[in-house]
């Protein structure tokens, strides 16, 4: 009987997944032309080609890297979602050696998961649904984003958006019937917990995605009935079979095309791209479209001969247009991770190891409950700890903070695996907080996580070529942490937990924070001193995976302007940009909101402008 169940289950898991190898979205040849090119089929370049096909005579191409929608059951099931990354849908890259941060990684470099798929990186992500601070969009157009305000940006963010929870049914800030379903998971008790104890701090119950940004808030996501909604589920799925639309997948562009127009100036006509080791071109006769993201976008453009000149004369590409902006400005949210031990067994509050029981698979298949249809980051909250903003003219959070439900198992192999393969954590890390587990006479070390986020760093990098190569990955460089400021604000993120810690609620479950970091063993002999929080950031700080803003849009006054606030790339002609590239600043939390947003409204700007509607 056991083995009949078993077999039936899998059978109910894979049959969707086997049908892919029969049922395809990608053609096998493109035409010679088309009105307009996508390249990057991503959470932005999904929405870009959802919205022109819907015009019968607009004919698109999108191009992507990856491959299908994936055969690939970690992906569709949000509490695995760590297993995603570093696989056959990550492009896998890493960063260079830091000189402030990564102390507790490799060679003191992260790893930065990007998507190499149809859906882009939501379909690694964790799903979490923030568009961040009202502020953030003001601040654009401060910095030259002439109508992305707040005001401006809302309609695009309810445009995508159905909100599928009860809680905000009736808000005046969500979109009900849109392409993108979002939802609030209560599977995990510790939520409420969480939710009581910032009130003994002193924060509201929030909803973060209205114009309220300092509160706590249960987590909204892109899930769907318990399964993961992508952009490819929600915006390229359920449209294949418009005539007008081409999706190619395996083809990976390695440059833009471009003549002359009537001016001499530079136009783009097209691409060149490569599929099963063949090189190929397809044109373009209104506009090609970059969607690749906040890595590929300023390697495309640099390939291409658009970025900064000397770099660029320095590898030998002939220098289209020189634009220093590109892959400058590269702006990634930095994260402290520790986890909170208690006294008690709140096992059954928090994600438990029969998560993977028998009954709860066949609940999650029948109806998307239990513990898988939830990635476990059950509490988001924005903190404002530093109350002077007297030099910047908006006075949005500074910190983020999420609860993550679930429990570390330092001595268990996929948790060995998470923190060393795919975070690059250094082994001893792990050995420290085996040690400690063992101490406590615990498979845990820690019962839940806590994870605070740096908004705004103002620590800025970089993203060059390594060489003329389209298949070599660029030099990546995000400079954590090189200003000090982006460490004391980390440290008040630390002292924060601190104040949890010590709440009625937290302290009627004797909770306590867990600390990992033998790089800082001299200083956490002195306590918890700010300067053992100083040490514990500038070794244990790592991204959030959040990168942005290396082709920002500005002012043509601006140098470092890559587009102007239609998104067009400046110096060329029939080239755009639209991703979490062109962000002039990082918003306050987690870049896929924002990114569906940018694709509604560059949607709208491209029909505009060729008087499509």
């Amino acid at each position: 009987m056991i083995r009949f169940v078993l077999v039936a289950l899998a059978i109910a898991v894979l049959f969707p997944y086997f049908l892919t190898w029969y049922w395809t979205i990608s053609i096998n040849e493109p035409l010679e032309e088309y009105d307009f090119i996508i390249v990057g089929a991503g959470t932005t370049g999904s929405v870009i080609a959802n919205r022109l096909t819907e015009i019968p005579n607009v004919k698109v191409l999108v191009l992507e890297a990856g491959g299908e929608h994936p055969l690939n059951l970690f992906s569709k099931v949000p509490l695995l979602a760590a297993l995603t990354l570093n696989g056959e849908m990550d492009w896998k890259y890493n960063t260079e050696p830091q000189r402030h941060s990564s102390g507790a990684y490799v060679d003191r470099k992260s790893r930065w998961p990007r998507g190499k798929v149809l859906g882009g990186t939501s379909v690694l992500n964790y799903m979490v649904y923030a568009r961040g601070s009202p502020h953030d969009y003001d601040s654009w157009v401060k910095l030259g984003a002439k109508d992305w305000d707040y005001k401006s940006v809302l309609p695009y963010f309810k445009k995508s958006e159905h909100m599928a929870s009860p809680d905000l049914s009736n808000s005046e800030y969500h979109g009900y019937g849109g392409p993108l379903n979002i939802d609030i998971r209560k599977d995990h008790g510790i939520a409420e917990w969480i939710l009581k104890a910032g009130k003994e701090l002193g924060y509201k119950i929030i909803d973060y995605n209205s114009d309220e940004d300092e509160g706590f808030s249960r987590t909204q996501s892109t899930i769907l009935n318990g399964k993961r909604h992508s952009a490819a589920d929600a915006y390229l799925y359920p449209i294949s079979s418009r005539k007008n639309l081409h999706v190619l997948t395996n083809a990976q562009v390695s440059k833009i095309l471009f003549d002359e127009d009537k001016d001499g100036k530079p136009r783009a006509t097209g691409v060149k791209y490569i599929r099963y080791g063949k090189e190929k071109i397809v044109r373009a006769t209104n506009e090609v479209i970059l969607s690749a993201g906040a890595v590929g976008t300023p390697q495309i453009l640099m390939l291409s001969g658009i970025g900064p000149k000397k770099h660029l004369e320095n590898l030998a590409v002939n220098v289209m247009a020189d634009l220093p902006g590109v892959g400058s400005n590269l702006q990634d949210h930095i994260c402290m991770v520790l986890s909170f031990s208690s006294q008690k067994d709140i096992s059954d509050q928090v994600v438990s190891p029969d998560a993977f029981s028998l009954s709860n698979l066949f609940s999650y298949l029948y109806d998307g409950s239990s513990s898988l249809g939830s990635v476990a980051l059950d509490v988001f909250g924005y903190l404002k700890t530093n109350k002077n903003f007297t030099d910047r003219q908006y006075d949005y959070p500074d910190l983020s903070f999420f609860i993550q439900s679930v429990p570390i198992d330092p001595n268990d192999k996929s948790t060995v695996e998470l923190y060393h393969d795919i975070l690059n954590s250094k082994l001893e890390v792990i050995k420290e907080m085996q040690e400690q587990a063992n101490k406590m006479n615990s498979k845990r070390f820690g019962d839940f996580n806590s994870v605070i986020m740096l908004s705004h760093p103002k620590s800025t990098g970089t993203l060059r070529l390594r060489s003329g190569d389209y298949s070599e990955h660029p030099a990546i460089d995000p400079n954590y942490l090189q200003d000090p400021e982006d460490v004391e604000t980390l440290l008040r993120g630390l002292k924060f937990l601190e104040k949890l810690e010590n709440t009625p609620t937290f302290l009627s479950f004797g909770m306590e924070l867990m600390f990992a970091a033998p790089g800082c063993k001299k200083e956490i002999e002195l306590g918890r001193a700010d300067n053992f929080y100083r040490c514990l950031a500038r070794n244990h700080g790592m991204t959030m995976f959040h990168p942005c803003c290396t082709a920002k849009m500005g002012a043509n006054s601006d140098k470092m302007a890559v587009t102007d606030h239609r998104l067009r790339v400046y110096k060329v002609e029939g080239l755009r940009v639209a991703d979490a590239s062109v962000m002039p600043a990082i918003t306050s939390a987690n870049t896929q909101a924002p990114s569906y947003m940018i694709g509604e409204k560059a949607s709208d700007m491209i029909k505009e402008d060729w008087k499509l509607i």
